[in-house]
């Protein structure tokens, strides 16, 4: 079988000494210092790592590789990270991704092939430095400083790089230009994140280019920030829906139903979507792009899930938003599941016919508590139907 083993890199130069190169879909990038190179993210794999190693080479001679910074922890960015091991750098990470990038160098993916270069080159990778706020690198000519914006954003560790004197930041995935930001990390938080988004437009930044994690280059900074910014607010407006549906569940398991058309839902829901609850929440759902909404199904489809309900139609979500959702969704997610669905039909006879044993998992560590209104769990339709008329004519039940 013949692979196909083509690694496709663009390269800009940003200023002198300083390059963006973007692997598939993934921005990096480097800046020369007086002693070496800093790496700005490693790309997705070790075919990817090479292919920019060659490339910062062909553009910057044989300076060493002194540093790599990881914006943040998520594999796309940090996947060539095992390949530039061998090359000796100093990796430099936030205070809560370098666990879990220490991992990554040291055991690798589990969906990695055995035997990657780190693995033959018998080199062990030196901890990683942590930075929880900010650290400097390279001389007068071009100074570089790496930071943290102080707050959870796409995740509960992301880093930017930034030039003063040439106006060029490196935004990792806090900011996406024209690119739909994944929305999914258990660390996100998307307070924060805007919070961070307007900490870019303030005075301490002055970005003439602008380097996003995904999507274009933008010249200057402020459009990418704007994208970004309002993809995010409407992304939450449009997903309320969602909240408001659990929400609804919950107020109603703890509370019971107000007497109609004494109680606001909406507005009782209003207080609540911001807390952490609602956070949680938002980033449990089916919500974001159909990249996003692909991945979380796949987890589903892992665990051999029959049938996921979609809800639509909550909150104040327009008619317009359901179709165009769900037309999407048809269009760009469900055809490769539905491909699939014989080969788990053929499993699930299986697993009926008694040829497949399914695992006996212990779930003692798993404690689900549930609370629910009373009079919605024992009640029959019927005396349900009868309490709330009397709720409505004023009289006790």
């Amino acid at each position: 079988m013949v692979v196909d083993t083509t690694s496709t890199i663009t390269v800009e130069q940003l200023a002198p000494g300083v390059y963006a190169a973007k692997l598939s879909y993934v921005w990096t990038g480097w800046v020369e210092l007086g002693d070496g190179i800093l790496v700005i993210d490693t790309g997705f794999n070790e075919q990817g790592a090479r292919a920019l190693a060659d490339t910062i080479r062909a553009r910057s001679g044989n300076l060493p590789i002194r540093y790599v910074v990881n914006t943040h922890a998520h594999l796309d960015h940090i996947g060539g990270d095992r390949f530039f091991a061998t090359l000796g750098p100093t990796f430099v990470a936030h205070t809560n991704a370098a666990e879990q990038i220490q991992h990554f160098l040291t055991w690798g993916s589990e969906g990695e092939e055995e035997g990657d270069a780190l693995t033959h080159a018998g080199v062990t990778p030196p901890p990683i430095k942590k930075i929880s706020k900010r650290m400097s690198y390279g001389g007068a000519k071009r100074p570089v400083q790496v930071l943290s914006l102080g707050r959870s954003a796409h995740t509960n560790g992301d880093l930017v790089v930034y030039l003063p004197k040439q106006g060029i930041l490196f935004a990792g995935d806090i900011v996406s230009n024209r690119s739909v930001p994944w929305m999914v990390d258990p660390g996100m938080d998307v307070d924060g994140w805007l919070k961070s988004l307007d900490t870019l437009l303030t005075s301490p930044f002055k970005v003439e280019t602008l380097v996003p994690g995904h999507g274009v280059i933008s010249r200057p900074g402020q459009p990418a920030i704007a994208f970004t910014y309002h993809y995010l607010t409407e992304a939450r407006e449009k997903a309320a829906g969602w909240t408001f549906f659990v929400f609804c569940l919950s107020h109603y398991g703890r509370h019971g139903m107000a007497e109609p058309g004494r109680g606001n839902m909406w507005e009782l829901y209003q207080a609540w979507r911001n807390t952490p609850k609602a956070r949680e929440t938002l980033q449990a759902g089916l919500i974001g792009s159909p990249e996003t909404i692909r991945g979380k199904l796949a987890q589903f489809e892992a665990s051999n899930v029959d049938q996921v309900i979609l809800l639509n139609q909550t909150g104040r979500t327009s008619h317009a938003d359901i179709c165009s959702s769900l037309e999407l969704f048809a269009r760009e997610v469900m055809p490769e599941f539905h491909a699939r669905e014989p080969e788990h039909q053929r499993w699930k006879d299986d697993v009926l016919a008694g040829r497949v044993t399914l695992e006996d998992l212990d779930t003692d560590g798993f404690k689900v508590y549930a609370h629910q209104n009373e009079d919605i769990v024992r009640l029959t339709p019927e005396q349900l139907k009868q309490k709330m008329a009397a709720k409505e004519a004023g009289k006790p039940s």
